[in-house]
């Protein structure tokens, strides 16, 4: 091979590892979230999921509601663990501790402080701790009336 070829040959191996990272990155940091929730009531078609961060909340993805299934999914980047909330209009919300990696939340949305999480032990804990939480604060409220 002749020397005169090689500065060509080495830009394309670059971009070519360039490329081949950017691609991967961007799998390993991608975020799924599938909800099913039971008993959805006809009005709420739509479903946000917001990123909790320090100082602001920020919507990440909107989803809409499969009116036969009632389910939805959320599809977004994550590089990192984070504190995040599925809301719908005029309805509740609950809490999720998610990362890179696809989730699966299944229960009844009258139901939502007995959720199902499938590969995310962080929210299951975390729903865990705010149903104790919850539960505490309302016995301390009955003490006091």
């Amino acid at each position: 091979m002749s020397r005169k070829y090689f500065p060509v040959i080495a830009v394309l191996m670059t971009i070519f590892v360039a490329f081949s990272n950017g691609c991967r990155q961007e799998t390993n940091d991608q975020l799924t979230l599938h909800v099913t929730l039971q008993h959805l009531p006809a009005h709420i078609r739509t479903a946000y999921l917001d990123e909790i961060r320090i100082a602001d909340t920020r919507l990440i993805d909107t989803a809409v509601v499969d009116p036969v299934s009632d389910q939805f999914t959320f599809r977004s980047l994550a590089s990192e663990e984070g504190l995040y909330r599925v809301r719908m209009p005029g309805g509740p919300l609950f809490y999720l501790a998610l990362g890179p990696g696809s989730v699966v939340v299944k229960g009844d949305y009258a139901h939502l402080d007995s959720l199902s999480f499938e590969a995310s032990p962080s929210s299951e804990a975390l729903n865990i701790f705010l149903r104790q939480l919850n539960n505490a604060s309302n016995k301390l409220y009955s003490a006091s009336q």
